[in-house]
This record gives structure tokens, C-alpha cells and sequence, in this order.
């Protein structure tokens, strides 16, 4: 009792520290504010920089849960992002438009884009990086799945998932799977 008394008052200390790096984007709604911001935050070390992170993104994501941990190197990209309960991101991580249910670990190295159509590239004489008209959509990732180490994940992943270390997800996959490969395809199912 005691320690989940502790544990909730230095969460709202955390809210406090991290309360005047969320005003800017809330006070600009830019998602470049955003984004600078959390990666600027994703450079603080240790348990002090892990906390302020979720405190910051508690306090700007669209949905943020309660005990989500987000370790050194990584941030958000999209303020549009859902994040439920009991979600831990590794090391060097970046989370586009994401969708993540309950109990989710996502490792080191890996990356939720925002779809498999970000970037457009249609027209013949326009450079690439002067091109848009790219396309953001949702992923979503079911409750207690697990993506393995440098994943990058562009499709939806079902509930109750393990994602192989170093898997590319195109397709959407069903629920109580295994994936793995480049691209991910179905390994086996749980049950």
C-alpha cells in the first residue's frame, strides 16, 4: 500500500516536470513542436528520463494509459498515437500513428510506422523529398503481443502476437500468431 502511495505521488511529481514541455504543443497543437520535444526528452538517460517521457506523453498523446514506460532513444512521432496499460517500449524505438493494446513490449531498435504508404512519390519530375501526398493510417497492435528487436511494423498486428527479431509486418495478422521474416509471415499458431 505504502509503495503504490510513493509510486503515485512521484508519478505526479513526473507530471509536474513535465508539464512545461507539453504547454508548447498544446498551446501550438504543431506536431513538429511535438515531435522535437520528444526527442529531445528521448535523450535523457535512466529511470529519471524514462519517467518524464511517460509523463510527457501522458500529457500529450491522444490516449496514453497508465505504466507506460518509454526507455532512452525513443519518442513518438504522431500525436495521434493510442497507447493502453502496461506498455514498455525499449531502447531506440520510434512510434508513428499507433494503436497499442494492454500488456505490449515493444524491443530495442524497432519502428510502428504509420502505414506502408507515408511517403508518396508520383510525379516524374519532382524530386523525392519535395513530394507529398503521402497517406497516414492507424496501426494497431492487440493486447500481449510482442515485437522482437529492429521489427518494423506497417500493418496491424493481432491480439496476443510475437513478432521475430528483425521482421518487416506488410500484412495484417491474426490473432495468437508467430511472425517472423522479411517479410513477416506466419511461423506457427499459439493455440
Amino acid at each position: 500500500m505504502l509503495r503504490q502511495n510513493v509510486k503515485k505521488y512521484v508519478g505526479y511529481v513526473f507530471l509536474a516536470i513535465a508539464f512545461p514541455f507539453a504547454v508548447p504543443y498544446r498551446v501550438t497543437n504543431s506536431r513538429g513542436v511535438f515531435t522535437t520535444t520528444g526527442q529531445l526528452l528521448s535523450l535523457l538517460p535512466g529511470k529519471v528520463g524514462g519517467y518524464l517521457r511517460s509523463a510527457f506523453y501522458r500529457l500529450t498523446l491522444k490516449k496514453c494509459g497508465r505504466r507506460l514506460y518509454v526507455d532512452y532513444g525513443s519518442y513518438f512521432s504522431q500525436p495521434s498515437a493510442e497507447i493502453n496499460d502496461d506498455v514498455f517500449i525499449s531502447t531506440y524505438c520510434i512510434i508513428g500513428n499507433a494503436k497499442i493494446g494492454n500488456n505490449v513490449a515493444v524491443s530495442p531498435n524497432s519502428h510502428i510506422l504509420s502505414g506502408r504508404r507515408q511517403h508518396a512519390s508520383f510525379q516524374k519530375d519532382v524530386p523525392i523529398l519535395w513530394q507529398s501526398g503521402g497517406v497516414f493510417e492507424q496501426i494497431t497492435v492487440g493486447e500481449n503481443s510482442w515485437i522482437g528487436q529492429a521489427s518494423v511494423v506497417m500493418a496491424d498486428i493481432g491480439r496476443q502476437n510475437i513478432i521475430g527479431a528483425g521482421s518487416v509486418v506488410v500484412k495484417k495478422t491474426g490473432d495468437y500468431e508467430v511472425h517472423a521474416g522479411n517479410p513477416a509471415r506466419l511461423i506457427r499458431k499459439l493455440f
